[in-house]
């Protein structure tokens, strides 16, 4: 599920934590500018979450009464909450307590309450809990595992914390620019399930790009204390890491694949097949919703890059936003030398395309290897599509003589897509790249979907990596999918 089908029915997402340049050093816009950012990009509303008066990073003046301390860490907040009420934008108060790098996001209390509270000013974690507990507000720990130079250890409160803030689109999303390590969150999910707590997100934002985490409900909140209540007693929302939707248990929502296929249709076939073969399923609901369109008028992808033949780029993007607009929430390509134009069709849509090529590295790497063997069409030979992303993983690639690879292109051209059954000619080719495997002795990534299909009709023979395969695995995974064991 997509952002955007997930607005369908949850229409009013909010960010529970941001910060301005008013209250803290880390901030890098003023609190107007983050609301107008925010509702651009779609957001009902949010909380300014500033840090408090013990963070390193917080710019109240600590030596100043009281009073005076809490008026200036929520200047940016009265500042947004102004701009919100004229522009039908939601903005309610929060803030990140700091406890020497251990932080936790407080929200259903007011400032009001805060001036008159002066205790909390020096509560210890277990104190503050207690406080703002007695006052009907609700506590999170932020990014619980979230380590940086700032951080001297990691210290959990699970028994001074109503939940954790197990998704943080900071840790996620591909629009982050700092600590962007999505184990974090996985850590922090295992940690909340684990001790029963409550499941948040938010972004952590400081800039004007919004990074897109946060909660979505169906109704529009009024106060900061039905966040709080929509939390703490499990009523419907979903929550966003800025890439996936989650339910309210921190469980990914399953997504829809798109096949952008044709290229050519038994590989399509194949890749399909091999989905269904993969995952874990106990019954027709339990497979993975697949999106297909089987598009035979894209041109030819080797002629194109060798030969000047006709570009497939209007065909292949023309594809993709077909199969956005279906429903599709990523898309794959069972062509390797396609991925030669990929991002092209990453440009058309605004949903990603898990690629063949880093699928099949992966794999490689998997199973202990640092060099391998390359069978493709002489497109992707030549334009480097594997050679790049496996260079860039530390893996060696070896290609056929030019006899060899010959003997490939026939394989794949005059055998699999012209449907040759199996006889002397084929037998001959498929027997002499079996012998040049054999004497390489190293694995094989069979890096045109038409190869598989070979290995089947033709007897070609190896240690491989299936690269149709490994698409597959990463898009049933992606896709929010269990793998058959």
């Amino acid at each position: 599920m997509t952002l955007k089908e997930a607005l369908k029915e949850y229409p009013y997402l909010y960010e529970t934590h941001l910060h301005t340049i008013y209250g803290s050093q880390c901030g890098r816009e003023t609190a107007e500018t983050m609301a107008k950012c925010a509702k651009e990009a779609g957001y009902a509303g949010m909380f300014v979450t500033e840090h408090n008066w013990n963070s390193f990073v917080s710019k109240v003046d600590k030596e100043a009464p009281w009073p005076t301390i809490i008026d200036q860490m929520t200047e940016g907040y009265r500042e947004a909450r102004a701009w919100g009420e004229a522009n039908d934008f939601d903005v309610f108060f929060g803030y990140e307590a700091f406890y020497d790098a251990t932080e936790f996001l407080i929200y259903g209390i007011t400032p009001e309450w805060l001036k008159e509270h002066p205790e909390i000013r020096d509560a210890s974690i277990e104190e503050q809990y207690e406080l703002i507990k007695g006052a009907g507000g609700m506590v999170i720990q932020a990014h619980p595992f979230r380590k940086e130079d700032y951080i001297p250890e990691i210290r959990l409160y699970p028994e001074y914390s109503d939940g954790a803030e197990a998704l943080n689109a900071t840790h996620s999303s591909h629009l982050s620019v700092v600590h962007q390590v999505h184990e974090w969150d996985e850590m922090a999910l295992e940690y909340a399930w684990t001790n029963n707590l409550k499941i948040a997100a938010g972004s952590d934002v400081h800039r004007k790009t919004m990074l897109m985490g946060g909660i979505l409900v169906k109704e529009r909140f009024k106060s900061g204390s039905d966040y709080v209540d929509t939390i703490l007693n499990g009523k419907d929302h979903l929550l966003s890491d800025g890439e996936d939707i989650f339910d309210k248990d921190g469980r990914k929502m399953k997504k829809t694949i798109g096949i952008l296929g044709g290229m050519g249709p038994l590989a399509t076939a194949d890749l399909f097949k091999k989905i269904i073969e993969l995952t874990d399923a106990a019954n027709d609901q339990d497979h993975v919703r697949v999106i297909i369109d089987s598009n035979t008028n894209i041109p030819d992808r080797t002629a194109a890059i060798l030969h000047g033949g006709k570009s497939p780029v209007e065909e292949l993007t023309k594809s993709a936003r077909l199969l956005e607009n279906a429903g599709a929430d990523l898309l794959i390509m069972p062509c390797n030398t396609a991925h030669y134009f990929v991002d092209y069709v990453k440009e058309a849509v605004n949903i990603p395309v898990v690629s063949i090529i880093e699928s099949a590295a992966d794999k490689v790497l998997s199973r202990g290897f640092n060099k391998a063997v390359i069978l493709a069409t002489d497109g992707t030979i030549q334009a480097g599509v594997y050679e790049k992303i496996f260079k860039e993983k530390g893996i060696e690639t070896i290609y056929p003589d030019e006899k060899i690879q010959k003997n490939v292109m026939s394989i794949i051209y005059e055998g699999v897509k012209a449907g040759t059954p199996r006889e002397g000619r084929m037998d001959e080719l498929t027997g002499e790249i079996n012998a040049f495997l054999k004497k390489e002795a190293s694995v094989a990534v069979l890096a045109c979907t038409e190869l598989p299909l070979a290995v089947e009709l033709y007897g070609l023979s190896g240690d491989f990596v299936d690269a149709t395969k490994s698409l597959a695995e990463a898009a049933i995974l992606a896709a929010g999918y269990e793998l058959k064991k």
